[in-house]
């Protein structure tokens, strides 16, 4: 029996994960190597790292019987291994009295792979959403795959549709990571006189996300994918399990019934590419001269305005044409690949004055 809060009040509870008295420390071998280079009287600067690293016993709570009275057990599992490099590239290509120009480069690739769990155990549920796909941990299979239901096709990619109902058939598949395994950064610095002007871009690739939002807006009629049919009924063709010719009309009466099961019986339709190339900060800054301002022992004095989340330059059609922010995250744990019915990133400008005595 545990304490928790609960609405602001002391509350007892049973707690759902089993205690392991026997748990061993997890373990973790690391090969790395690099190389810091410079060049034109330090100018230009490259640094170069790369990374193998294996993860043995790591402490994770896989379900267990419901019997035992807890829904999981902790326990030591498996090996995870991570193989990357890291590169980092920055230089000054103008340097005058009056103007420079500073730019930094990084970039960092990171494959992961299960190689083994547990005696027993070749998958294990790392999060899900409600009617949405898993985000599991798959033996051969890399860190936080998203696993969901598609609509099947037959090998010329037409859809395969079960006669008796008239629904699409399901077909289980793994979509991809929820980890971006490629992120990239670039940063410049302009001066100008007392002016200096900073931009970040950050970017992210390689991921994907599920959209709930989407998902129950599809399911209860209010995305453009449920338009068709409205008017005169929604006719589907196809083929059936076995090969045969399929064709069906879907009455406007029965059209519920139809984007119901579309929404829901299908969650890989609603993983998107999570790929972006974001405008992260821009900072515009003066110097003033201290000589006006003397009397007050003032050293230095600035005044800027600073923005940060400005824009998206860069994201899957599919993503921006339903209005999801594609850095948003369910969760900040292990389960990378899911978003809820959450606000996206705000966009924040500010004003500063510094003042140095």
């Amino acid at each position: 029996v545990s304490t928790i809060n609960a609405y602001g009040l002391p509350t007892l509870s049973n707690p759902t994960t089993l205690n392991n008295p026997n748990i061993r420390p997890v373990t973790v071998q690391t090969i790395e190597g690099g190389a810091e280079l410079q060049f034109l009287d330090s100018r230009l600067g490259l640094d170069v790292n790369y990374y193998s690293r294996r993860t043995r016993n790591d402490i994770l709570s896989p379900p267990i019987s419901a019997a035992t009275g807890f829904n999981a057990g902790r326990r030591n599992l498996g090996l995870v291994t991570n193989k990357g490099w890291e590169i980092s590239l920055n230089g000054t290509p103008i340097k005058k009295e009056n103007f420079s120009w500073d730019v930094n480069y990084n970039s960092g690739y990171n494959q992961s792979k299960i190689v083994e769990l547990a005696e027993g155990i070749d998958v294990l549920t790392l999060g899900s959403a409600i009617g949405g796909p898993t985000i599991i941990n798959a033996v051969g299979l890399p860190y936080s795959t998203v696993r969901a239901n598609v609509m099947k096709r037959d090998a010329s990619g037409t859809l395969v549709y079960n006669a008796a109902t008239g629904y699409e058939v399901q077909e289980l598949r793994d979509l991809g990571v929820g980890n971006p395994p490629t992120q990239m950064g670039l940063g410049n610095n302009f001066r100008y006189k007392r002016f200096s002007l900073t931009i970040d871009l950050d970017s992210k690739f390689g991921a994907v996300g599920y959209s709930n939002l989407i998902q129950y807006a599809t399911r209860f009629g209010h995305t453009p994918a449920t338009l068709p049919g409205r008017e005169g009924g929604l006719t589907v063709t196809g083929v059936t399990a076995t090969g045969a010719p399929f064709t069906k009309l879907w009455p406007v009466v029965d059209l519920d019934t139809y984007y119901n099961n579309f929404g829901s019986a299908y969650p890989g339709q609603f993983v998107y590419s999570t790929d972006f190339v974001k405008l992260r900060r821009a900072v515009l800054r003066y110097n003033l001269p201290t000589n006006a301002l003397k009397f007050m022992r003032v050293q230095q004095a600035s005044i800027g305005v600073t923005g940060l989340n400005l824009a998206i330059l860069y994201q899957d059609k599919r993503v921006k044409e339903a209005g999801i922010d594609p850095e948003i995250q369910e969760t900040t744990g292990n389960a990378q690949g899911s978003q809820g019915v959450m606000a996206p990133r705000t966009r924040n400008v500010g004003f500063n004055l510094n003042l140095r005595f």
